[in-house]
């Protein structure tokens, strides 16, 4: 994980349910009708997302071909240390025909929850 994510994106995905309460009148049938609505969360679900884009000019950090160990910076790096970039990685491309643009997703961290909450909306 140290070469490997950089700027990446939190997700969350929720379940639960919409319940239709009641239409009720404010003010004593002066004001709008509002439609209530009860939302309950029963689980969460967090991932990462990545992309692997090359894209600007960025360093990826350095890379030993021999061992496959990564540094982030070239003082963790030490001898048989290549320097990685994005330039470096669409030179690459351009010259063996392999490697592209990809995403990358985590695993799902699924926790279940219990929150609920009313919502009014106006119906005109």
């Amino acid at each position: 994980m140290d070469a490997a994510l950089y700027n990446f994106d939190f997700h969350m995905a929720v379940e639960g349910t919409v319940t239709y309460e009641k239409t009720q009148e404010s003010y004593g049938g002066l004001g709008s009708d509002e439609d209530v609505y009860t939302v309950r969360i029963t689980r969460v679900g967090l991932y990462v997302r990545d992309s692997f884009d090359f894209i600007g000019d960025q360093d990826l950090g350095y890379w030993n071909p021999k061992t496959n160990d990564v540094a982030k910076t070239w003082l963790g790096a030490g001898d048989g240390y290549h320097e990685v970039t994005n330039a470096g990685m669409r030179q690459w491309r351009k010259k063996t025909g392999c490697g592209g643009d990809f995403l990358v997703f985590s695993d799902m961290e699924i926790r279940n929850v219990n929150e609920s909450w009313t919502v009014e909306i106006d119906v005109k």
